[in-house]
């Protein structure tokens, strides 16, 4: 699921977690050269290397983490490139994964607003993460 409700000042995405294995990407093209900028924020309660999320440019994907993690990726694209964020989900076991994206911009955007520190939506994504195993050891007690 993504949800663009925050857009153009986050953007929030939520890996598979049905049993089925998917990806989970949002895909756009770049009206213009230049760079496309993300402040962004992940969790997983998966082991490293079953979920991940990383950048999508021209339907080549690239990592940028496999367990909770946080920082800024910068990368270029030119007129016409398609580019966006996937969430890798390899087992959809438990949890999904999480990406919050505190700040976006991308060649022809207007000037980026400032948008709140990753701090928060990456504690609500880590206080999820903590509820859902707190439901789940209740279950089976």
């Amino acid at each position: 699921m993504v949800d663009l409700a925050g857009v153009p000042n986050s953007i929030v995405m939520f890996g598979s977690h049905n049993g089925i294995p998917a990806d989970t990407d949002y895909v756009t093209t770049s009206v213009e050269d230049g760079h496309v900028m993300l402040d962004w924020s992940y969790s997983s309660d998966d082991d490293p290397g079953m979920d991940g999320f990383g950048y999508l440019l021209n339907g080549i994907y690239t990592m940028l983490a496999d367990h909770d993690a946080a920082g800024f990726t910068q990368f270029d694209v030119d007129a016409g490139d398609s580019f966006g964020f996937r969430l890798d989900t390899l087992d959809a076991q438990n949890a999904p994964g999480v990406l919050a994206i505190n700040f976006f911009s991308a060649p022809g955007d207007p000037e980026p607003a400032p948008v709140p520190a990753p701090l928060p939506w990456f504690a609500l994504a880590a206080g999820y993460g903590w509820s859902r195993r707190l439901r789940q050891r209740c279950a089976h007690s």
